[in-house]
């Protein structure tokens, strides 16, 4: 008799505990399939939810870039920035399971504030009323590239860089289709979308985040309010900004040289022309470390 006391409230202490972890994890991440958010201390007088608009309630905003040119991070700071999530024409689930919800959404939903696509086709380009082109210096670019595709795709690791991957035909295949993804994005938008058009260079947004979010968001038909300024200044980085350090870089654009760094230069160059011939700042050529 007395043991099976004991056995009762051996399991009564058990639930007891499972619903103590249970509700510190809900008011500790407060996580569920509408918002995403992690509470610190430092967020504490202030709302930084990021929750989907109304179904129907937004137009579907390309953010297109070539692979390699930051889509993820600025992604992370428009939801910052707006409260409101972003979408995309891909299904990441690494991208999901670290907040980024509007992953799994359609790309027409009419919920998500820009939606992430690297499209070349002009069919595709059609759909959207208006876009945001995110451009990158084509060498860093190709490098983040290089470094997500020789690490199985993922957006957190780098690839060693020694002799044995600069030269293997992998390392050759990345490299070359990179390059001519970053060109033909660039070309096909530029010269081949007459609707709405907002150019951001990535090693802008590096150094003036800020001003940037700010016309982002104008350009979107929204204002930032001065909290969720607060939201973007604190959480700047998100989960997948990779640093590196100029040592680090420096190793990397030793691997794009020789006729491969023409080859780039020559690409660069034409983009460059384009660029402000249709009236937009040229690229820029200094390589940004601050950030991957």
């Amino acid at each position: 008799m007395n043991s099976h006391r004991t056995m009762i409230k051996y399991r009564l202490l058990y639930i007891t505990l499972i619903g103590v972890v249970f509700v510190f994890i809900k008011l500790r991440y407060n996580v569920n399939v509408g918002s995403f958010r992690r509470h610190t201390d430092e967020f504490k007088d202030f709302n930084c939810d990021v929750n989907f608009a109304p179904f129907q309630s937004l137009p579907p905003v390309a953010l297109i870039s070539a692979p390699g040119s930051g889509n993820t991070w600025l992604r992370h700071l428009i939801e910052q920035a707006t409260g409101i999530y972003t979408g995309s024409v891909f299904v990441d689930p690494e991208l999901y399971d670290s907040g980024f919800l509007g992953e799994y959404d359609d790309w027409d939903s009419g919920r998500t504030i820009v939606v992430k696509t690297h499209t070349r086709n002009y069919h595709q380009m059609k759909r959207y009323p208006a876009a945001i082109l995110l451009m990158r210096n084509a060498y860093t670019a190709i490098v983040t590239e290089c470094n997500r595709m020789l690490t199985l795709q993922k957006h957190t690791t780098f690839v060693e860089w020694n002799s044995e991957t600069v030269n293997s035909q992998e390392f050759e295949k990345v490299i070359n289709d990179t390059m001519n993804w970053w060109e033909d994005v660039a070309v096909k938008w530029l010269l081949g979308y007459t609707r709405p058009l907002h150019v951001v260079h990535y090693e802008d947004l590096v150094l003036d985040t800020e001003s940037q979010l700010i016309n982002i968001v104008r350009f979107l038909n929204m204002t930032v309010s001065e909290e969720r300024l607060k939201c973007v200044r604190r959480n700047m980085e998100g989960n997948f900004h990779k640093i590196r350090t100029v040592g680090d870089r420096a190793e990397e654009l030793r691997a794009l040289k020789g006729q491969r760094s023409r080859d780039i230069f020559q690409r660069m160059s034409k983009v460059s022309k384009l660029l402000a011939e249709r009236g937009y700042k040229p690229l820029t050529t200094n390589i940004v470390f601050s950030g991957i």
